[in-house]
């Protein structure tokens, strides 16, 4: 069970939390055991065969930008008439033009155990 934990991990629970680390949160089950050779579901008993499912799985934050349209017809007091009518990756002009991602500054002062860091998209100012 560790070794797959290990494979499973971003930034560890005593690592501090910013801008740097990758935090991914991840989880770990195993399924119920089920005998494979014969004999009684029931017992264990000395050389016979067991299997049982395991089961992973990890998550992160990742954000993107995206140009959306939409059209609405306000005929209808409800967004049933709101379709989105194309979705493409924004474009910026140049690099300067790109938003600005900033976190939150612990003064590494938490582990990432300890915190969940503010984050988001800033002004220039």
């Amino acid at each position: 069970m560790c070794f797959v934990e290990t494979l499973c991990t971003g930034a560890g629970n005593s690592d501090f939390a910013n801008i740097s680390n990758i935090l991914v949160n991840c989880g770990f089950m195993t399924g119920v055991p089920q005998r494979i050779s014969p004999g009684s579901s029931l017992l264990f008993e000395k050389g016979s065969v067991w299997s049982q499912k395991m089961y992973t799985c990890a998550s992160a934050v990742k954000a993107t930008i995206k140009t959306v349209s939409f059209n609405y017809n306000g005929t209808q007091n409800s967004l049933k008439s709101l379709a989105v009518t194309d979705i493409k990756p924004k474009a910026y002009k140049d690099e300067s033009a790109m938003p600005i991602w900033g976190v939150e500054d612990t003064g590494n002062a938490w582990s990432s155990e300890g915190i969940n860091l503010i984050w988001g998209l800033l002004s220039p100012e």
